[in-house]
């Protein structure tokens, strides 16, 4: 009977790989790389890391097929996304020393009758003339300041899109805590490039 690979259940991919059928391992490698380098890159602070890390991550799934087996309330698609997300938070542990520091001065602040107050630390960072790339790199440190797990929440929500329900079933966490940490790296990483730019946050 012929089988198409393209329709066939990550599940039954996952098993058929583990059983050495390389064609399963292709597959599931086609389906997912995009998916998976696309965290990697937005989790670690070079496209050469993140290419690193998605690397890794295919070539562990193939050699032991079930490192990124699901458990019995998981899918597939989730073990791999948490694989993803685990391999990149510890490659950015390491080299988390040559990053920007962290965001939190960059938290709004309200004064006495709860009006918005910005302020940033030192009472501005403006002055910027930004290259393209400049804002890149940019904006890669700025995530790189975030807390992990507020990094990690906000690409997998805010980015890719996925359910708070999915990113939190990846992160281990509840949806409420996926939205909160969501909001948070947004309330930091809008006041770091208001202070950036010039823009002072308005009530």
């Amino acid at each position: 009977m012929r089988i198409d690979w393209e329709e066939d259940a990550d599940e039954r991919l996952a098993q058929r790989m583990q059983r050495g059928e390389d064609l399963a391992f292709v597959t599931l490698t086609t389906r997912y790389w995009s998916l998976v380098h696309r965290i990697c890159s937005n989790l670690l602070p070079s496209a050469a890391e993140a290419r690193d890390a998605t690397e890794a991550i295919f070539l562990a799934m193939l050699r032991t097929p079930g490192s990124s087996s699901p458990a019995s309330d998981a899918s597939l698609r989730t073990a791999l996304l948490q694989t993803a997300v685990r391999e990149a938070l510890s490659r950015r542990r390491a080299a988390s020393t040559r990053g920007q520091g962290p965001l939190d001065a960059f938290l709004p602040r309200f004064d006495r009758e709860g009006r918005l107050a910005w302020e940033g630390p030192g009472g501005s960072i403006a002055g910027f003339a930004f290259s393209t790339q400049d804002l890149r790199e940019r904006i890669r440190r700025a995530l790189r300041g975030l807390h992990e797990l507020d990094h990690a929440a906000f690409v997998l929500h805010e980015v890719e899109g996925l359910s708070a329900d999915d990113a939190g079933a990846v992160l281990g966490i509840p949806a409420e805590g996926v939205r909160r940490r969501t909001h948070h790296a947004s309330l930091m990483l809008t006041g770091f490039f208001g202070a950036a730019f010039d823009a002072p946050m308005r009530a």
